[in-house]
């Protein structure tokens, strides 16, 4: 009896342990097919189409306007200022005054430079009479033309003097500065006024080191204007050698001249010197491209799996980066979330509306 009691109670616990390992089974057998059923989720990015651009490569700098031929008014008499009409920034007309100066001591002098010569016009003239009468010699005649030649030399020499009184244009255009004012003493060789010619051109300084990426005489360069506008011109010279504290060279580009009526002589204009240009070059957004062991791809979105595209890139403008590569002509590229991206990455594209 007691024997039999055994047996069961081993029966029991094997029963038990089967019971436990077919337990372990299905509970194993469900957690396999959840697994093998669970779906993956694919990766949101933002899209954008490549497109084609007109792209450059420009440096940016800052340029003053000045006249093409700016000429100093220089004092040729010494004298007092009592006339200055044009104001700076203003233009004038060929012959228009520019400056007078009153010169008491050369308008006495003149006077009594036209009293000897009235005397030994006078003189002159009754010794030719008493010359044809044989009254006098040649010789006395000859002192007295010599007299009237002197006198008459003095007196063109000094009214000369007197006309650089008053300063006239010699051609039309602008008074670019005053370095006198009215009823200022001034000596010969002062500078009196500076003017300029009605011709426009941009005064640029550049450092030695971007004249050495390529710019030179026929660079074409974009003038920005106070309103936005772009004005496409080309360098016309560059200095020989660098001046100023900074070292840098001179550069002159010409202003078209249907652009002067929106540009203002002194004026400082946004100036970008074109060192590289293509038009309707393939681009895409700078975010679409990342570099991995020194190559550049991006990620084409095909059929909603990203595809990953080695590419060539040029031009960089504005955010966007020329680009090469055979491209279909429709599919648009990740500009986000390309870190987590790998080749044929399931993916759920938005389109990038920025």
């Amino acid at each position: 009896m007691r024997l039999k009691q055994k047996s069961l109670n081993r029966l029991k616990s094997i029963i038990g342990l089967l019971v436990m390992v077919l337990l372990l089974q299905i509970t194993s057998g469900c957690s396999s097919d959840d697994e093998t059923n669970e779906v993956i989720q694919p990766i949101a990015v933002r899209v954008s189409s490549p497109q084609f651009l007109d792209m450059s490569e420009h440096l940016t700098y800052i340029g003053s306007v000045h006249a093409t031929k700016e000429i100093p008014v220089i004092s040729q008499v010494q004298g007092t200022v009592v006339s200055a009409p044009i104001e700076e920034g203003t233009t004038f007309n060929k012959s228009d005054v520019l400056i007078k100066l009153s010169v008491p001591d050369l308008d006495a002098n003149v006077k009594k430079l036209e009293a000897e010569y009235a005397y030994w016009e006078q003189h002159l003239n009754k010794n030719k009479n008493l010359l044809a009468k044989n009254a006098i010699s040649q010789e006395q005649f000859d002192i007295s033309k010599k007299a009237f030649e002197t006198s008459q030399a003095s007196l063109a020499e000094v009214k000369s003097r007197l006309r650089k009184a008053k300063e006239t244009a010699l051609f039309d255009g602008t008074v670019l500065k005053h370095y006198v004012e009215l009823g200022q003493h001034v000596m010969p060789g002062q500078s009196l006024l500076l003017i300029g010619n009605n011709k426009l051109e941009l005064h640029v300084e550049v450092i030695q080191e971007d004249i050495n990426k390529g710019i030179k005489v026929g660079t074409v360069i974009n003038i920005i204007t106070h309103t936005g506008n772009k004005i496409a011109s080309k360098i016309s010279s560059i200095a020989s050698a660098p001046t100023g504290i900074g070292r840098t060279f001179t550069v002159k580009i010409q202003i078209p001249s249907q652009s002067f009526n929106e540009i203002r002589l002194g004026e400082a204009l946004t100036v970008n010197l074109i060192l590289n240009q293509q038009n309707q070059v393939l681009s895409v957004p700078e975010s679409a491209v990342f570099n991995k062991e020194n190559k550049q791809f991006i990620f084409l979105i095909k059929d909603n799996k990203a595809i990953r595209t080695p590419v060539s890139l040029g031009i960089k403008q504005a955010g966007w980066v020329a680009i090469e590569f055979n491209w279909n002509g429709t599919d648009p590229v990740a500009v986000s979330n390309i870190a987590n991206l790998s080749d044929s990455t399931i993916v759920y594209p938005v389109k990038d509306e920025s």
